[in-house]
């Protein structure tokens, strides 16, 4: 499976969405979509993490939902901000997308 960064036209408009966890708690700005290279869906999103805007954060799509100008995330925000650093370069290794899978586990069952 390859993940890969892209904004198809369907997708655009998550970017620049403030992130939030499911209690409403402040995650950062979308930064950037990232969709499964096999079924072109949005799989995760970088999240800007960092006091400066400067930390971004891979965050999972799975059970996220859009509500006005933010986007809910269904992983706490914690657990966003504490994501391993992987840069994101336009794609992810395999090693990469399972270092996120082990990372979030429980929360994308």
């Amino acid at each position: 499976m390859e993940i890969y960064m892209t904004i198809p036209r369907q997708w655009e408009n998550l970017v620049g969405l403030t992130a939030v966890d499911a209690e409403g708690n402040q995650i950062g700005k979308v930064g950037e979509v990232y969709l499964n290279h096999v079924s072109g869906q949005p799989e995760w999103v970088t999240v800007s993490t960092g006091m400066s805007g400067n930390g971004e954060s891979f965050a999972p799509l799975y059970n996220a939902a859009v509500r006005g100008d933010q986007l809910i995330l269904a992983v706490p925000r914690q657990l966003v901000k504490d994501a391993p650093s992987i840069d994101g370069d336009g794609s992810l290794s395999e090693a990469e997308i399972s270092a996120l899978y082990q990372y979030y586990g429980d929360h994308l069952a």
